[in-house]
């Protein structure tokens, strides 16, 4: 087995550190990933293939806009790239650009890459032809004469895990699996490993020589992968130190800071196990069928997780939507103590602690809450985040969320009060918006954003049997008052309600409950 030499060795870390940089900024839409750096496992631009694509398709536009061989219907298919588009939009606009990178042109490359990132785009969305043509994009440049050999590792896995995935994956694709691309790269990264492993053990026994330390670190892994792959066998850890001292505790205030987190010092807490995803799906889809697709996708980065751990959620729409709603539904169904932050008015950075200098110092919310609840994953719903205030006098909300929501600094970050670093990478974050605007965008980058759309008149009785059972459990009453609106009465309120605000719709359920009552004083 060949060593690699010390050159190789900088050019590969290089080549680390400058992918490392560029996943980073592909999560915050800053960069647009090529499609070799997707194969090799970067995100997304912006943390979706939706929003990847819209970025793709609008820059794309700019680079042929003076190609006149490009009719309007051609454009459009382009276009329709910004749309989060189907399956079939895909494929169409990977055809419509293979068939003007012939004959070849100065950007004809350009457009043949461009053809292979639909394939990508209508892969991620389960088509099982796309999955393979992926695979064979990533075998081809795992096999191209220029690409480095850390490189060609990263492609062959990911061509193993699209024909792994391709091959095995029902029809038609669970929603609350997965996304392809992760599952992919999930799977080939198993199976390269075993490989790799096994290779290394082969070359041992047959040249009877000492493995290098490459082969050793490989060959130290066997008896520890998983025998089959399995997403639930991908080690996780049970419980995380939050804090692993208070600091200057034996001087003046520190005192009491200690009696106050003594028992969290270095002290593993407990994080949620995962529930059965299905369940939670059944259960919010039922419950709020306008939001089917953010379940979806939300689940889906739970899927062979041990225990639950979401990226900062941003949900985005109209008053009475339901977002707040569902932010509470979704972290109570998933098994996770939530408490929801008010930021209308919130003119100040109190929210992360304050010194201890002070006679009203406090510890930071998220850290008041892992020490109320005992655990390191506790849920905080940010409630309206456009309303804090902007004003910087005394800091800013705005300000004192940044760290806490950047993955590099959250898991270390300094509370003023404790005087010492703190864990917070657990926390579960959720905030609604009813516009992004007032959102500094350092902040909204942070997030992984949702649009919420509003409930529409097809939603009426579902949610108006929802909000009905809600009302008689509030009221401790047995649940079988909660009988479904008849048609009469759905008719009623379909005729003021066409949908849009649930609080509008809750006050006129409420009508209809106290309609009941009456008729039956009356009887």
């Amino acid at each position: 087995m060949k060593t690699p030499d010390e050159a190789e060795v900088r050019a590969r870390s290089r080549r680390a550190k400058a992918f490392s940089r560029r996943d980073a900024a592909a999560r915050a839409g800053i960069h647009l990933p090529s499609v070799g750096e997707l194969l090799r496992g970067q995100s997304f631009c912006g943390g979706s293939w939706e929003e990847d694509a819209h970025a793709f398709a609008e820059r794309l536009l700019l680079r042929v806009a003076k190609e006149t061989r490009l009719d309007q219907e051609k454009r459009q298919a382009i276009q329709r790239l910004t749309m989060a588009p189907s399956v079939e939009q895909c494929l169409n606009c990977a055809n419509v650009l293979r068939e003007f990178s012939q004959p070849p042109t100065k950007i004809a490359g350009v457009l043949k890459q461009a053809a292979n990132r639909c394939d990508l785009y209508a892969a991620n969305q389960a088509h099982r032809p796309s999955m393979y043509a992926v695979a064979g994009h990533a075998a081809a440049m795992a096999d191209a004469d220029h690409t480095p050999g850390d490189e060609r590792l990263q492609y062959a896995r990911a061509a193993l895990g699209w024909l792994l995935v391709a091959a095995t994956h029902p029809d038609p694709w669970p929603q609350v699996w997965l996304s392809p691309a992760r599952r992919a790269s999930t799977l080939g990264g198993l199976l390269t490993e075993r490989m790799i492993s096994e290779h290394v053990t082969y070359v041992l026994a047959s040249k009877e020589k000492k493995a290098d330390t490459f082969g050793a670190d490989l060959l130290a892994m066997r008896g520890k992968l998983p025998e089959s792959f399995d997403l639930e066998d991908i080690p996780s850890r049970d419980s995380v130190v939050v804090l692993t001292q208070v600091g200057n505790h034996d001087i003046g205030e520190g005192k009491k800071v200690l009696r106050e987190f003594g028992d969290l010092v270095s002290q593993p807490l407990p994080l949620v196990t995962t529930p059965d995803l299905s369940a939670v799906a059944r259960t919010l889809n039922t419950e709020l069928p306008h939001a089917v697709h953010i379940t979806s996708a939300i689940l889906s980065e739970l899927v062979g997780r041990t225990h639950v751990r979401l990226p900062p959620l941003l949900f985005v729409g109209p008053p009475g939507a339901g977002k707040s709603y569902y932010a509470a539904r979704l972290l109570e169904m998933l098994n996770v103590t939530a408490v929801a932050f008010p930021c209308g008015g919130v003119a100040d950075a109190a929210f992360a602690g304050t010194s201890r200098r002070w006679a009203s110092g406090t510890p930071a919310f998220p850290l008041s809450l892992i020490r109320q609840h005992k655990t390191a994953s506790p849920g905080l719903i940010l409630d309206e985040l456009e309303r804090a205030s902007t004003n910087t006098h005394n800091g800013s909300l705005f300000d004192a969320l940044r760290g806490m929501l950047e993955p590099e600094t959250a898991g270390t970050w300094v509370d003023a009060y404790l005087e010492a670093p703190v864990n917070l990478s657990r926390v579960i974050w959720i905030a609604t918006t009813n516009s992004v605007g007032q959102i500094p965008r350092p902040l909204r980058d942070r997030f992984r954003v949702f649009r919420f759309p509003p409930p529409t008149a097809d939603d009426l009785p579902i949610l108006a049997l929802h909000l009905l059972q809600r009302l008689v459990a509030d009221l401790g009453w047995d649940a079988r008052w909660a009988s479904p609106l008849d048609q009469e009465e759905l008719n009623a309120v379909a005729r003021v309600w066409p949908g849009g605000s649930m609080r509008v719709l809750r006050r006129y359920v409420q009508g209809i409950w106290r309609a009941r009552l009456r008729s039956l004083i009356q009887q």
